[in-house]
């Protein structure tokens, strides 16, 4: 099903890649669960189907939170040449929070998603700032 190009990304402890058949039935599980209310959730199957394809195809396009929020931070900057990229978060998401400012990024306060959501939009350094 979930065939692609898909970068590998590894840190010191981590590797990120990309989707596979097991993650999408994983991720379609915990999507029924409570631990899907930030994202949206509790989804049903379907829904989530779609959400695990979605996440493919950003993964293609552009994870362990502070981690790898850093490792793709840094491939964007360094392999791909790119700005970079600025994290949308439900404010109600406490670890997501605590994460952003632990890689350098200030709070911009609220925005607008396209499912009219109100997150905090967080910018991380600039490119002269590397970690």
């Amino acid at each position: 099903m979930f065939r692609n190009g898909a970068p590998t990304i590894t840190s010191d402890r981590l590797t990120l890649g990309p989707v596979s058949d097991a993650h999408a039935d994983a991720f379609m599980d915990v999507c029924a669960t409570d631990a899907a209310r930030f994202p949206g959730g509790p989804r049903d199957r379907e829904y989530a189907s779609a959400g695990i394809a979605m996440q493919a195809g950003q993964w293609t396009l552009r994870g362990y939170a502070a981690e790898a929020a850093l490792a793709a931070r840094n491939r964007a900057r360094d392999t791909l040449g790119l700005g970079p990229p600025r994290s949308l978060i439900d404010p109600a998401s406490t670890p997501s929070e605590r994460v952003a400012p632990r890689l350098g990024a200030r709070n911009e306060g609220p925005h607008r998603t396209d499912v009219f959501r109100i997150v905090n939009r967080w910018r991380p350094p600039g490119r002269e700032a590397r970690a």
